[in-house]
């Protein structure tokens, strides 16, 4: 790294989630977790404070969490999302073979 007169290099945001203060987001984590929250609060590092948060895979709710930015594999605005039903790019045979 560049550590020019002994200080550590700055690190800096790549995203802006100032934005989506008080929206609700999707959140998908790098072990497949996904939940949905609203945003309280980040920083740099993409360290999440989320409210109301939701557990997409059990329902279960978790009220304010603390998301670790090393942790999240994506962030997406839960307005105007929709989840897929089927796979767009399978052909119909090929879905019904995963499916069995």
């Amino acid at each position: 790294g560049d550590r020019s007169e002994g200080r550590p290099r700055q690190r800096t945001s790549i995203l802006d989630l100032s934005t989506y203060i008080n929206a609700r987001l999707f959140v998908k984590f790098t072990g497949g977790l996904s939940v949905s929250g609203t945003l309280a609060g980040y920083d740099g590092l993409l360290n999440l404070v989320l409210d109301d948060t939701v557990n997409h895979d059990t329902g279960e709710k978790y009220g304010r969490s603390v998301v670790r930015g090393v942790a999240v594999s994506a962030i997406c605005p839960c307005d105007g999302m929709e989840e897929l039903k089927s796979n767009p790019f399978l052909d119909a045979e090929d879905e019904e073979e995963m499916e069995a």
